[in-house]
């Protein structure tokens, strides 16, 4: 240990570390400081001519606090609400019907709610994506939470440039959203066929940086695939009763993006159920990244989730929540625990290896959010976001272990601070 750690910070010791970016460690132990972790490794090593304080975690496996790179915390008060026997058009019709009816207090109270809800669960870092975003004016930032990114959620139908006075109003709101925000805020134009080409230009346009990541629901449903290819089914039919016409051109919806020179270096694809080979290449060569929802997926009962092809072509795969308004009841008692997600991956998917899957809600939940450097493992340098569990098994079995169990956490901590349990105001 070098001269500079010792007894500087605080040294924890555990029987089981799992750093995610590294394989796990038997009676470990982690030293942080002013919320970064210093030095990650054996118990034996690192308490060599240590003299500062030392907290025993015991017979406790701990990882990094997971990150949630989708949600809709403001729908969180619409769970069991919507049903998708009629079909994915029919949520979506459920869904506007539902929203139109809310006074702007049951956005709020929902989207605290939600935000609350994140403590138990063990997510120290979420991904907000945000359509009422009223709802950064009328009320203050919580004092404490995860660690929050917003993606503002925008919906353009009418294909024409965005007034000046648009621009204003989006910029405005996107600094707002940037005071919320770790970092900086990102965007998420909602859907190809929720959007135009002059909105995707107008966001192009506004103050760009690697944070401000694009997030976009692409290729989610096939009656999303029919609109676009076919003319045709009940997604058309909806919005040509709205008077929405589809301003892309026919084709498949990523290979229209693609054409139009608008999608962005690193763009956030979420849900992409409907892919094939070309599609997968076109977001390989753009850098895309892609968050999968499993149990939203199987809510819909969407065609097959093309992973492991995606993985092939080195796209990097997390996995997400989506909102609570696509969970059925009745709902467990912490709905939006990661850990059911990746229980229901390893359903969904057989080879998956239960390790892969946990970094899915860790390290690589991070890298699509542009924040690898900072959280999603334990590593010196990075932010001290930890969360343990007991455990009393074998390092090889762990993974697996405490997925199936959905486990509840005795200690969430984020950039070195415990969570208090106490409700928010």
């Amino acid at each position: 240990m070098s001269q500079s750690l010792k007894a500087s910070g605080e040294l924890f010791r555990c029987r089981l570390l799992l750093p995610i970016s590294s394989p796990p460690v038997e009676d470990a132990a982690f030293i942080a400081e002013n919320g970064i972790l210093l030095a990650v490794g054996p118990w034996k090593d690192l308490r060599k001519d240590w003299t500062g304080s030392i907290t025993d975690l015991q017979e406790r496996v701990v990882l990094p606090g997971l990150v949630n790179p989708h949600v809709h915390l403001e729908y969180t008060d619409m769970l069991g609400e919507l049903s998708s026997q009629q079909g994915f058009t029919n949520w979506v019709d459920q869904m506007v019907q539902l929203k139109r009816s809310w006074e702007p207090v049951q956005y709020q109270r929902s989207w605290l709610k939600g935000l609350e809800q994140q403590i138990p669960c063990g997510t120290t870092t979420l991904a907000d994506t945000l359509s009422h975003h009223a709802l950064l004016g009328c009320m203050a930032k919580p004092p404490r939470g995860p660690r929050l990114k917003i993606l503002l959620e925008w919906i353009h139908t009418q294909d024409a440039p965005l007034s000046s006075s648009s621009m204003d109003r989006m910029q405005q709101t996107l600094t707002l959203a940037d005071q919320w925000s770790d970092g900086l805020a990102g965007s998420s134009p909602h859907a190809p066929y929720t959007t135009t080409p002059s909105l995707w230009e107008a966001l192009g346009n506004l103050p760009q940086s690697p944070e401000r990541i694009c997030s976009v629901h692409l290729a989610e449903s096939v009656e999303e695939i029919s609109y676009f290819q076919e003319a045709s089914g009940p997604l058309f039919d909806w919005l040509s009763r709205a008077g929405i016409k589809n301003t892309w051109g026919q084709g498949h919806p990523i290979r229209l993006l693609d054409r139009s020179k608008l999608i962005p270096h690193g763009m956030l694809a979420i849900h992409a159920n409907i892919l094939e080979a070309k599609d997968i290449q076109i977001l390989a060569s753009h850098r895309a990244t892609m968050v999968h929802c499993p149990r939203s997926h199987a809510f819909f009962d969407h065609p097959p989730f093309p992973l492991h092809d995606c993985l092939q072509a080195g796209i990097p795969v997390a996995l997400g929540t989506d909102s609570l308004a696509t969970i059925k009841k009745p709902a467990p008692v912490h709905p939006f625990h990661l850990f059911h997600e990746a229980k229901e991956a390893l359903k969904e998917f057989p080879t998956l290896r239960p390790s892969t899957a946990l970094g899915m809600i860790t390290f690589q939940a991070a890298k699509v959010l542009g924040l690898e450097k900072k959280v999603g493992s334990l590593a010196p340098g990075m932010a001290c976001d930890w969360i343990s569990t007991p455990y009393g098994g074998t390092p090889e079995d762990a993974a697996a272990s405490i997925i199936e169990s959905i486990p509840e956490w005795d200690h969430v901590v984020s950039a070195g601070q415990p969570f208090p349990q106490e409700p928010f105001e």
